[in-house]
């Protein structure tokens, strides 16, 4: 999976007309299968400001990675500012807005979220 060209993947959101831009890419064997999986955060390249982020896992061969999971998706709107794992989850840690009043330039909270695979998916920690 090291060598997926990340930003060449067709990933299961719409930015409108504006490129998508990959954020971090991280590997590790989440599942256990022996096999690597990915984790990639991404977000719609704008012109100016700081767009949300949207959360992938994914598995399978570099040659056609395969969407195992949509942790977080640009509505949430999450700005992550890490993501990592241990062992067999997935912690990823940014910031947030604590309502739609607060202006997008600025977010006012902490965020932070774990998934764990269960064997046959992710389960989501706080």
């Amino acid at each position: 999976m090291a060598d997926v060209d990340w930003p060449g993947v067709p990933y299961p959101m719409s930015c409108e007309g504006v490129p998508i831009q990959v954020g971090t890419v991280t590997l590790g064997d989440i599942d256990r299968d022996g096999r690597t999986d990915t984790v990639v955060s991404v977000h719609c390249r704008a012109g100016a400001g700081s767009p949300p982020d949207a959360l992938f896992a994914y598995s399978g061969p570099a040659a056609g990675p395969q969407l195992m999971a949509t942790m977080l998706v640009a509505g949430d709107d999450v700005l992550l500012r890490s993501v990592r794992l241990a062992g067999s989850t997935v912690l990823a840690a940014g910031s947030t807005y604590s309502s739609g009043q607060v202006p997008r330039c600025c977010p006012d909270r902490h965020f932070s979220a774990s998934w764990r695979w269960d064997g046959s998916g992710f389960v989501r920690g706080g």
